[in-house]
């Protein structure tokens, strides 16, 4: 798939909401860059910044989407800057500001609703991306799957040998026999591109059809997915992982359609940017993550040797540490 039939089949949603680093835009400036160093064909899509709103708390609960009265003073100067940002873009952007607090998963379906094209690709706005991904391939597979293919993860370090976490996480369920996904794998149209079968919705960075979405995750009726102020992955992982346990891997992904993509490469395609504190110097950043884009707010992904980050509260660590990595 061409880059312009991209762009045409595609919207670019990315997420927002108030965060320790407002008024500062440059958390969601590094994810920007990072498209266009490293997924050119997504940088040339529509983008739609989608703006939470917040609740009034005497205490700052940001991932809850509660803020005292400074803090949502930052968060209004910091979306007068997106909006700046927007108009002298050289990106198509534009951005949709929610009124009230929707949780992420409400604030992505808030998005399709703005939405025509058949595709989204859903970004949370601490997500960077670290190397080059074939996003036209992937792309492919969702259009030419006929639903079998609803939702594709881009490699996180949580999903560092994914084939043996999946294993021992359904054998600890009680699963028997060939708990191994490769065999289910289903080749893309790019060699040694392939997709395999994922137990657990991520909310990280991921290419989805818009019908999953609408038909499946934000299904109205008895059988409704999600709350509203919720992450989608807190409420679908349990269920998700009961069915491939119950049904077998097979069955469940014909249900789910859920799949990682895997271009054989160990290192993540996504890592996470802290937005909590602005850390320098940059040329010391520039050595430690050469694969990652400049600027100074938060921390790339970091290879297993390296120190990992530690919050200074319990409160820090809850509020400001992302659902996975």
């Amino acid at each position: 798939m061409a880059s312009s039939s991209l762009a045409a089949s595609l919207t670019v949603i990315i997420t927002t909401s108030a965060a320790p680093s407002n008024p500062s835009t440059e958390l969601i400036e590094q994810v920007l860059a990072s498209l266009e160093c490293h997924a050119r064909a997504l940088a040339e899509c529509k983008m739609l910044i989608v703006c939470d709103g917040t609740r009034a708390s005497a205490k700052n609960l940001f991932r809850s989407g509660r803020v005292d009265e400074p803090a949502a003073a930052r968060y209004a100067q910091y979306k007068q800057r997106l909006r700046t940002l927007a108009v002298a873009s050289r990106f198509e952007l534009r951005l949709l500001e929610l009124p009230t607090n929707h949780g992420f998963g409400y604030a992505v379906r808030a998005a399709l609703g703005e939405v025509h094209t058949p595709l989204v690709c859903v970004i949370q706005h601490d997500r960077t991306f670290l190397r080059a991904v074939d996003v036209e391939a992937v792309a492919t597979s969702v259009l030419e799957s006929k639903g079998a293919v609803g939702y594709v993860l881009l490699p996180t370090r949580s999903t560092h040998s994914y084939p043996q976490q999946v294993a021992s996480r359904l054998g600890e369920l009680g699963c028997r026999g060939d708990l191994d996904i490769t065999r289910l794998a289903r080749p893309m149209s790019c060699a040694g591109l392939r997709l395999l079968p994922c137990p657990k919705w991520y909310d990280s960075t991921h290419i989805s059809s818009t019908q999953h979405y609408q038909e499946v995750i934000f299904a109205e009726g008895e059988g409704r997915l999600l709350t509203q102020g919720r992450f989608i992955e807190s409420e679908l992982g349990g269920r998700q992982l009961n069915d491939f346990a119950s049904l077998g891997i097979a069955a469940a992904v014909a249900v789910w359609a859920t799949w990682l993509f895997d271009d054989g490469l160990p290192a993540p395609i996504v890592g996470h940017l802290n937005g909590a504190r602005t850390v320098a110097p940059l040329g010391a950043l520039d050595a430690k993550f050469p694969q990652s884009t400049h600027g100074s707010i938060g921390r790339r992904w970091e290879p297993p040797t390296a120190a990992p980050y530690e919050p200074q509260s319990e409160s820090e660590a809850q509020e400001v540490r992302a659902p996975n990595d």
